[in-house]
Parts: C-alpha cells; sequence; structure tokens
C-alpha cells in the first residue's frame, strides 16, 4: 500500500520542527538543496558579524545506524562547508558510527518514543494517552457499483473525513 506521507518525512519535518522550536531566530530549512547536494534539514543563522550553516541527515531505520553511512554524511557536509554537521536517528548509532561522528565532531541525536523525555526546553509537557482514530484510506462504493477513492494526502485525508457524513440503510431482504 502505498502511502504519501512517508515514515522518513515525518521523521524529517519532525527534527525540523524540533529546531525550529528551539531557535526561532534560526532559518530552518526542510529538504534543502546546497551546491547540487540535498540535505533533509538545513540551519542557517547570524551571529555577531558570521552567518552560520548547520546541516543535519536524519535517517529513520529500525537498527542503529552503521559507521558508512555517517563517514558519507562527513563528506557530503565538508562538501558544502558547513559549520556543524548532525546525524538524527530514530535507532541510535553502531559503536564504530560514534566513534567516527567524535573524530570529525558531527553531533549525533537519537529520537525516540518515550514519555521520558523533558519537553520543557520546547515548552511543552506530555498529556495523557487519548484514543486516536487513523484514516489511512477511504474508498467510496455506490449503489451503482462505482467507485471512487480519496486522495490519500494527510491534509486531504482530514479535510474530507471532517467532512464526510455518512449513513447506513440496513435492508432486511425476504
Amino acid at each position: 500500500m502505498t502511502r504519501s506521507t512517508k515514515h522518513w518525512e515525518q521523521f524529517e519535518r519532525l527534527v525540523a520542527a524540533i529546531h525550529r522550536k528551539v531557535d526561532p531566530a534560526a532559518r530552518v530549512q526542510w529538504s534543502d538543496s546546497i551546491n547540487g547536494r540535498q540535505f533533509d534539514v538545513t540551519i542557517r543563522f547570524r551571529k555577531g558579524l558570521y552567518d552560520y550553516l548547520t546541516v543535519i541527515e536524519c535517517k529513520e531505520y529500525s537498527s542503529p545506524i552503521p559507521v558508512e553511512k555517517v563517514e558519507a554524511f562527513i563528506t557530503k557536509s565538508q562538501d558544502v562547508s558547513a559549520h556543524q554537521a548532525v546525524m538524527a536517528s530514530s535507532s541510535g548509532f553502531q559503536s564504530g558510527a560514534e566513534s567516527v561522528a567524535k573524530r570529525h565532531n558531527v553531533a549525533l541525536i537519537q529520537l525516540t518514543d518515550s514519555a521520558e523525555i523533558d519537553l520543557s526546553m520546547f515548552g511543552a509537557t506530555w498529556g495523557p494517552d487519548i484514543e486516536a482514530l487513523h484514516i489511512q484510506a477511504v474508498t467510496l462504493r455506490y449503489r451503482d457499483g462505482d467507485q471512487c477513492s480519496l486522495p490519500e494526502a494527510a491534509n486531504a485525508m482530514m479535510y474530507y473525513v471532517s467532512r464526510l457524513s455518512v449513513r447506513t440503510l440496513h435492508v432486511v431482504r425476504d
């Protein structure tokens, strides 16, 4: 099943949103290109008389990130003369990746689903758990046999579902 918003894209956007919240004065951009190189997140800011560039590579993997991925990112960030390189992972990093990152001054961050994360730095708190409904696809089937699928883009799906009223008729046949 195809999803219009993939997990990795949601992860990248989350990383960008966190950085926007931490430094509202910085220019944070999701999916940026510099000199033909694509970066998941870029952060540009001015400190005193100087302009700074931070580049972030996001890895939404199910296993720890290997050293090869960190080495490739080091080369990529050096190609654009980034002042800081950051790699964000949903699953942590292999020990070899951590030592290479440390030698090259690459910051490694791990984002995880955990209520133990201190959200105060973002001006937020954990709320109570709530039940949520997630609708991934809606297909309307008409009595004449025609079918119509609603667009699967998250914003389109929410628009249609919030305005959709479904009434079912139960027909009893003898």
